[in-house]
């Protein structure tokens, strides 16, 4: 499951609400907490970030590219929901417990759910 936080700063890169810089700046003192577990989403998504800042600074790729580099990678880890009209019925489901939410009236939701192994 990829850091709800570090998931969130790469959606404002993505959108553009902040620069490669300021991702680089909030990345850099959080790496050592978020590298903890080597064989993790999250270090597969900061190996992925890693090594587009390097490709970008040696000119093989363009932010563009990096951006859609990104937003693959975080594809492969998580999907989106939409619920268009309400009302809706959610079920939330971790390791220990599961809640059911009925009659959730969404006009625009977006969230995201790492996907688990069956």
């Amino acid at each position: 499951m990829i850091n709800p936080d570090l998931l969130e700063k790469i959606h404002q890169y993505l959108e553009k609400q902040i620069t490669i810089g300021e991702l680089e700046e909030w990345l850099v003192p959080r790496e050592p907490l978020l590298l903890r577990q080597l064989e993790s989403d999250d270090s597969d998504i900061i190996g992925a970030i890693e090594l587009g800042f390097a490709d970008m600074s040696s000119g093989y790729q363009t932010e563009d590219e990096l951006r859609n580099t990104l937003r693959e990678a975080i594809q492969e880890k998580t999907t989106s929901i939409w619920a268009v009209e309400g009302p809706v019925k959610v079920q939330i489901v971790t390791g220990t417990a599961s809640v059911n939410i009925d009659n959730v009236f969404a006009s625009n939701f977006d969230f995201f759910i790492t996907p688990q192994p069956a």
